[in-house]
């Protein structure tokens, strides 16, 4: 026990000595700030292998963005390329539509011959599949937008 009450009292002198000492000769402690700064600060030199790894990091990092930028440039076209050929696509389509009602109606019927529209087995698959699509299109949208 004689140790432990050893080390107090010593300490304690140590305590007293620094209470007693004049302002101007007290240890001024540096603020946590300075002692961050001290120890974050980067090194004065570099290895010139490792700068030339950065440097070729960097030049690798400016190569990938500028490849990006020509994606998305290339992306761009194609989407615009895109929305121009349904834009025709669905010029087209109306005019064929509108050609099929006019030759519809220039030709003639005999009288008392009534024709009745039949709708094959194709057109009624066709016209089934592209409702479905429809419905599921819608529901992705909906999903999407409660994503958002």
């Amino acid at each position: 026990m004689a140790m432990f009450f050893s080390k107090d009292k010593k300490e304690m002198r140590d305590i007293k000595e620094v209470m007693e000492m004049p302002d101007e000769e007290m240890p001024l402690q540096m603020p946590m700030a300075q002692l961050k700064e001290k120890e974050s600060a980067a090194p004065l030199f570099v290895k010139v292998d490792k700068y030339r790894d950065i440097i070729s990091t960097i030049h690798e990092m400016k190569l990938y963005v500028s490849t990006t930028k020509q994606v998305f440039s290339v992306l761009q076209e194609i989407e615009s390329l895109r929305s121009d050929t349904l834009n025709v696509l669905r010029a087209t389509m109306q005019r064929l539509e509108r050609s099929v009602i006019e030759m519809d109606a220039e030709l003639l019927r005999p009288q008392g011959v009534t024709m009745t529209e039949e709708k094959s087995s194709e057109v009624t698959h066709i016209e089934s599949s592209l409702t479905d699509l429809q419905k599921q299109l819608m529901d992705l949208k909906r999903e999407l937008q409660g994503m958002k």
